[in-house]
């Protein structure tokens, strides 16, 4: 359950250690990266490699779904939209709707002929500007086991960049990702 899920990454985060989650559909997103949150005492960045934005408000009649997580996410003050950068996006949906939601909060999105023209260094390069770029309240130095000058980026995969050329070009951004100095905890 979404409840189990949040509760496992709360212990681990309390532990000192990143959880890596690697499994389910979008919609457990959301216990992960509010989980995330919840220890940091405030809201995260995100680097969000995927197809589609997972950012409905409501999808198929439901709130809590694959396609509502980082709407959920953003909406309830988890992640800061600032901060918040999408990657790969392709295909029939999202739709207007969505994408004017996004902008109005500042959403950065980077779209598969994006990643195709510019090279994934530099979108990566690009993506951590945007996470780094604003610093949301400072972190309770009580609450939170990780130093209060990271910022945590969190990556999610849609299950067709799991194979070949695309999980390569995710692997390359996560190593970038990685050795942006002692910034970012990946």
């Amino acid at each position: 359950s979404h409840r189990a899920i949040e509760a496992t990454v709360a212990e681990v985060l309390g532990a000192g250690a990143v959880p890596i989650v690697l499994g389910g559909d979008h919609s457990i997103t959301e216990p992960d990266v509010r989980a995330c949150a919840l220890h940091l005492a405030g809201p995260v960045g995100l680097v969000h490699f995927d197809t589609h934005t997972d950012t409905a408000a409501r999808l198929y009649g439901r709130d809590l779904s694959h396609g509502t997580p980082m709407y959920r996410l953003v909406e309830q003050g988890h992640v800061d939209p600032r901060r918040y950068v999408q990657i790969g996006l392709r295909g029939y949906w999202p739709g207007e709707v969505e994408f004017g939601w996004q902008a109005e909060r500042g959403v950065t999105s980077f779209f598969a002929h994006d990643v195709r023209d510019l090279g994934i260094r530099e979108v990566v390069t690009r993506a951590i500007a945007a996470v780094s770029a604003v610093i949301s309240a400072p972190i309770d130095p009580a609450v939170a086991t990780l130093p209060t000058d990271k910022k945590l980026v969190l990556a999610t995969l849609h299950r067709r960049e799991n194979i070949g050329e695309p999980l390569r070009n995710v692997l390359r951004a996560l190593r970038t990702l990685g050795h942006d100095g002692d910034k970012l905890i990946v």
